[in-house]
């Protein structure tokens, strides 16, 4: 198997750990921010994916979270 390219990287979507992790919160916080509608999010599966582009409009909307 190959390595992902950092375009690759850059291009491929979060999950909703993945978030949590990187904002230092609990995932449950993530999953009530997607179901309210405030995250905007696509469900693949059982699972929840979130584009670099809607989490870094998220933050920039977001300052203090």
């Amino acid at each position: 198997m190959t390595p992902l390219t950092e375009e690759e990287k850059k291009a491929r979507p979060f999950n909703v750990e993945e978030v949590a992790e990187y904002l230092r919160i609990h995932p449950n916080t993530i999953l009530k921010w997607i179901r309210a509608g405030r995250l905007k999010a696509h469900k693949v599966g059982r699972e929840w994916r979130i584009k670099r582009d809607d989490l870094d409009r998220f933050i920039d909307e977001n300052p203090s979270k």
